[in-house]
């Protein structure tokens, strides 16, 4: 019913048209004519004969006879002429199927790979299910009808991205889609680089690095490299969300152990006495410092000694002696060996009976140089000297020391009093030196009384 009241409509056209020619534009007399019908496909069209416009498609007009050229245009379609040989007294259709214009478009999305469905706009918001898989990013489109489309891109793990494009000329156009991750990404850098990162417990590389896929919400990041602290810190992300974590790591506190061969040397560090070796230091902060060493006896050592962020350093120094032995042997034994002032021993008896001849007393550890040494021994002169000790040498010492009478003990006879050095007691006598050299025995029946000699006496 549609179509025959469409011809009906066209034919009473096609009449109206025929009144109008014969009452306006006819033609002279004599002038041969025939009539010609131009119909567009899709209808619409401006027609034009030789150049002189006639009318939209469809229209009917009386044409001189002969070869006639009928141009017809449409807007977003491609301009068609056509020559119409018009014969005098003839009506005739001509019909001109028209082109429609296209163009070129290139689609990209970011990233690529993406699946692409398109719809023409007009219909999109009626008719949704008219759009057509086109194919994946990057994609070249070629002769697509000009006009408004609406497509859709779809990733798995980024939202569908929905947009419009236009193709108004057939001019190449294109167009560059970014796509929003489902999830979101985080770029992580650190100082220093290569400490190993961990997402939720999870180990995803050595920074620098990007960390894509992560879940919404909040997330635990670890930053991990030997010798440092451990970084550690909360965040939270939504989809799409794209950040960056720069971390600073710290480097983990060092252990300083510091030996030396022999022990017990003074161990300073950077000037400060930290103890006697061996010495531990705790929460030593990475860097280089100046660790000395010290022993009596022994030489000075020195020497810069870096400490790395690590589990522990130990440093050991093997100190060099600089010293000598000496040795010393002294008639009577029992003497008391002083060297510089201080006590370094006493010679003891060769003979177990006899305390007039010493074995020799060894004394290691002389610093190398000049020394004094003092023999000292009750009721004996003293005895000084300078010595000289060399580098792993034995400085050999012979002394006799000289004896001193001083009387320390009064005994009581029935006969007389005497004054002198007691030597010896036994419960039946005592032996006592008078005199320098003298020695005299009394027994004990004869003894009345016997007493040291007080100091103010």
């Amino acid at each position: 019913m549609v179509g025959i009241m469409k011809y009906y409509k066209t034919i009473g056209t096609l009449i109206l048209l025929a009144v109008a020619l014969q009452g306006v534009g006819a033609r002279p007399q004599g002038a041969a004519t025939g009539s010609v019908t131009v119909a567009t496909v899709p209808e619409g069209a401006a027609v034009a004969v030789n150049r002189q416009a006639k009318g939209t498609s469809p229209v009917t007009l009386a044409l001189p006879a002969g070869a006639t050229l009928v141009t017809v245009t449409l807007d977003g379609f491609v301009t068609a002429s056509q020559t119409v040989d018009v014969r005098e007294g003839v009506s005739r259709m001509v019909s001109i199927p028209l082109e429609p214009v296209t163009g070129t478009v290139l689609i990209h999305s970011e990233p690529s790979g993406a699946a692409v469905v398109i719809a023409d706009a007009r219909r999109e918001a009626a008719q949704p299910q008219e759009g057509s898989y086109k194919g994946v990013t990057p994609l070249l489109l070629a002769d697509q009808p000009l006009g408004t489309y609406r497509m859709t891109l779809t990733k798995p793990g980024y939202l569908a991205r929905q947009t419009d494009y236009a193709l108004d000329s057939s001019a190449p156009k294109r167009v560059v889609v970014p796509l929003t991750s489902e999830t979101a990404t985080l770029h992580v850098e650190s100082t220093p680089a290569g400490a190993e990162v961990l997402v939720g417990g999870d180990s995803v590389g050595v920074t620098p690095i990007e960390v894509g896929r992560i879940p919404s919400g909040e997330f635990t990041i670890e930053l991990r490299l030997d010798g440092y602290q451990v970084y550690r810190k909360t965040l939270q992300m939504s989809s799409g969300d794209e950040d960056t974590l720069s971390a600073e790591l710290v480097p983990r506190p060092a252990t300083l152990r510091i030996v030396t061969i022999p022990e017990g040397a003074r161990i300073y560090v950077d000037n400060q006495f930290r103890g006697l070796s061996p010495v531990t230091l705790e929460e030593m902060a990475p860097g280089t410092y100046r660790v000395r060493a010290e022993l009596e006896a022994h030489d000075t050592m020195a020497r810069n000694v870096i400490v790395e962020p690590k589990d522990g350093v130990v440093e050991e120094f093997r100190l060099v002696s600089n010293c000598g032995t000496l040795q010393v042997s002294t008639t009577p034994a029992g003497v008391t060996v002083w060297i510089d002032g201080k006590e370094r021993g006493t010679t003891t008896s060769l003979d177990a009976e006899s305390d007039q001849v010493s074995q020799p007393l060894l004394i290691p550890v002389v610093t190398v140089g000049e020394h004094e040494i003092a023999l000292t021994r009750k009721g004996y002169a003293d005895a000084r000297k300078v010595i000289v000790i060399a580098r792993d040498r034995t400085e050999i010492v012979t002394a006799t020391l000289e004896r001193r009478f001083i009387p320390d003990h009064i005994v009581r006879t029935r006969n007389n009093t005497y004054r002198g050095v007691l030597l010896d007691r036994t419960p039946d006598a005592i032996r006592l030196e008078t005199a320098p050299g003298v020695t005299q025995t009394f027994p004990a029946t004869e003894i009345i009384s016997d007493e040291p000699i007080r100091t103010n006496e």
